[in-house]
């Protein structure tokens, strides 16, 4: 969950629940950072022979057109060292940051770093500054993850924008609190034909909202903080749905699946 200090500000929250670990010879897991059915950027892992050198890598780039389908090469990543920065929390993220399209978070030959890349010990709970174009205007968010020290793991676990062209954004953090500490005011529950949400008392009112993949909403109903939101979806067709919990200034978005 994020917020922000004024209405006129939205930010876009998504909880990649269970966490996402990409692994293998490219391996990759596609990020739809503002939920509109395009994938921006994508993890990447790569365990493979170069000649006869094997080489092991962590990449993270933007969605590439020619290769996967819809995307956008405008959409970059903050770079540090000729990598991929690897940025702490409350980092602000906007113009005055170095871009590039994309590049290695760490990478091993013979299981050694080979270009000294600001991810090749591997680390936790740390965060890749994104760059959204949509519409000739750019937009500003982050992608937390874990990252091997043997460069060939990557854990998402989860990402947010600034729905706000050109406003920033802090890395995993806001003008209220951490998103830890608001995560915890939302209470999400998930049964044979049912879910369920309930806030806490101080939370605010906000839109509740289910969408399938496709942007159709399925059902939407306004709440007050406390109240016990308790849907059947015995009738739902069988799939991946989207979860929305929306206030004035931010959005939580998380999947679920009804099988």
């Amino acid at each position: 969950v994020l917020g922000t200090s004024g209405l006129q500000a939205q930010i876009l929250y998504t909880d990649v629940n269970p966490d996402e670990v990409v692994f293998g010879n490219a391996s990759v897991y596609p990020l739809d950072i503002n939920q509109d059915g395009i994938n921006d950027f994508m993890p990447i892992t790569v365990d493979t022979i170069y000649g006869s050198y094997p080489i092991v890598g962590a990449l993270m780039g933007y969605y590439y057109t020619y290769t996967y389908g819809s995307g956008n090469s405008n959409n970059m990543v903050v770079e540090s060292s000729n990598g991929v920065a690897k940025l702490d929390a409350n980092e602000t993220l906007d113009n005055n940051r170095n871009w590039q399209a994309g590049g290695f978070l760490g990478m091993k030959l013979y299981g050694y770093p080979l270009y000294n890349l600001p991810w090749d010990s591997g680390d936790q709970d740390k965060f890749v500054g994104l760059r959204l174009e949509l519409n000739g205007n750019y937009h500003f968010g982050w992608v937390r993850l874990d990252v091997s020290a043997a460069s060939d793991t990557v854990i998402v676990k989860d990402m947010a924008v600034n729905l706000t062209a050109g406003d920033p954004i802090q890395t995993g953090a806001t003008s209220l609190s951490t998103i830890e500490d608001l995560k915890k005011m939302v209470h999400f529950s998930q049964g044979v034909d049912f879910i369920e949400v309930v806030t806490d008392p101080t939370f605010g009112n906000y839109v509740l909202r289910v969408s399938d993949l496709s942007g159709k909403t399925i059902q939407r109903e306004e709440s007050r903080a406390g109240e016990r939101n308790h849907w059947d979806t015995s009738a739902w067709a069988k799939g991946v749905y989207i979860l929305y919990i929306q206030r004035d200034d931010y959005i939580l978005s998380e999947k679920i699946r009804i099988d």
